[in-house]
């Protein structure tokens, strides 16, 4: 059993987190979780128990600057998304003592990435292109897709590529939750070609408009507004879209409130998952991961239902 493992703040891990950004799983049963604050991998157990830690603040070999996400192939390597050094960083290692093997430059700028049988795939605008699948070897760009050509202009770039991608093995199906546009699009992994745009119903949109020669974002007048909160795999057909408000006062968009959840698949949609839920940033089997900025910032394995019915 997994659930009631707590990573984080005052528990016995003895961790104490900056910033969660992302989390990950291996088979083995070790977990990897991303202090976006600390610019730092820490590896546990499926008890909860430290191994290590790896990273670090800085520019040079395996460390780290604005690390976006992370993940773990079969083998236990773990890519994580370096954004300020545009790169890609790659460890290899044993239980928790993982050390920096040579990383995957990149030619843009990445804003997630996601990795499905042996596939990483990245995301953010290169050539008017939103989505790249890479060299897990060179980091090289071996195609692109999702085409977005108002991403291609400079202001409007950051508000077009920006948000979260979902893929899992066996799926054959990435999909891409903008971080600032009410939709969820569904792409197939060995075309490229888009399966579908879905509407999230009851989202609160902010308005993006040019004004002289940059962007000015208009939120709704009479309150916040949304934004996307992440993506995972929830089972073999469905995955679990979801959206927030971000916290009063944030720094980040990895503090949120208020998280709404709605299930999406190819033969229903989006529907709505009724009910009050917290931020889940990762799934693996029947794990699912959550995370939460208050009082201090943790990480709790919750056990998912095995087989979720297309009515939420």
């Amino acid at each position: 059993m997994y659930a009631g493992v707590r990573l984080g703040g005052a528990t016995a891990s003895d961790e104490a987190f900056g910033l969660v950004g992302d989390v990950a799983a291996h088979v083995d049963g070790r977990m990897f979780v991303l202090d976006v604050l600390m610019n730092r991998v820490s590896v546990f157990a499926r008890d909860g128990r430290k191994l290590g830690s790896f990273g670090g603040p800085g520019r040079g070999p395996g460390e780290i600057d604005v690390p976006a996400a992370l993940a773990v192939d079969t083998r236990g390597r773990v890519y994580v998304l370096d954004r300020g050094n545009v790169r890609i960083n790659v460890y290899e290692g044993q239980e928790g003592d993982l050390a920096p093997v040579a990383p995957l430059p990149l030619d843009f700028n990445a804003e997630d990435l996601c990795l499905a049988d042996g596939r990483l795939y990245a995301l953010g605008e290169r050539n008017g292109m939103l989505i790249h699948e890479l060299s897990p070897n060179t980091g090289g760009v071996v195609r692109s897709f999702a085409p977005d050509a108002a991403a291609r202009e400079p202001v409007m770039r950051g508000a077009r590529s920006n948000g979260y991608l979902g893929c899992a093995d066996g799926r054959n199906e990435l999909v891409f939750l903008p971080t600032l546009l009410p939709e969820v699009r569904r792409h197939d992994t060995r075309t490229g070609a888009l399966l579908g745009t879905d509407t999230i119903p009851g989202y609160r949109a902010v308005r993006i408009r040019r004004l002289g020669g940059g962007v000015a974002f208009e939120g709704p007048k009479d309150g916040p507004h949304h934004v996307g909160a992440g993506v995972i795999p929830i089972n073999t057909s469905h995955w679990l879209v979801q959206t927030a408000f971000a916290r009063p006062g944030a720094q980040s968009l990895h503090e949120l409130e208020s998280v709404r959840s709605y299930l999406v698949s190819p033969r229903t949609g989006v529907q709505e998952v009724k009910g009050a839920h917290p931020r889940l940033v990762s799934a693996r089997g029947r794990r699912a991961f959550r995370t939460d900025t208050d009082p201090y910032p943790l990480v709790e394995v919750v056990d998912l239902r095995p087989e979720p019915g297309a009515k939420p």
